[in-house]
């Protein structure tokens, strides 16, 4: 079952990837979209980031906007310890077999 923050990660995830795939939007708008979306988690942020930034490195990802997800995160306020410790979870899970689930919502951030 779904935690609370689950959802919020997930939702959050959206929000981001929406505002990425956008050209010519108002940046500092979809910065606070995102801001409000984080509900003042700057660790989900960063972990949106770290996961983004693992998506960079990983050419089956399909996640061509990952740059632009990546730097709104980090726009946004993103906690940079929890992206930096993400990414490596995130890749190891890029890495699998079978692919695995790319973004991370439980971690050890505040709460």
């Amino acid at each position: 079952m779904a935690t609370h923050e689950d959802l919020v990660m997930a939702a959050l995830m959206g929000v981001i990837a929406r505002h990425a795939n956008r050209q010519g939007e108002d940046r500092a708008a979809a910065i606070e979209t995102i801001r409000a979306a984080a509900v003042g988690r700057v660790d989900l942020l960063g972990s949106a980031a770290g996961t983004y930034k693992a998506a960079m490195a990983d050419p089956t990802s399909g996640c061509w906007w990952a740059v632009a997800a990546m730097r709104l995160c980090v726009d946004a306020g993103a906690d940079l310890d929890v992206a930096r410790a993400t990414v490596p979870i995130v890749s190891a899970r890029l890495a699998r077999a079978d692919g695995g689930p790319a973004s991370v919502s439980r971690h050890t951030g505040s709460g």
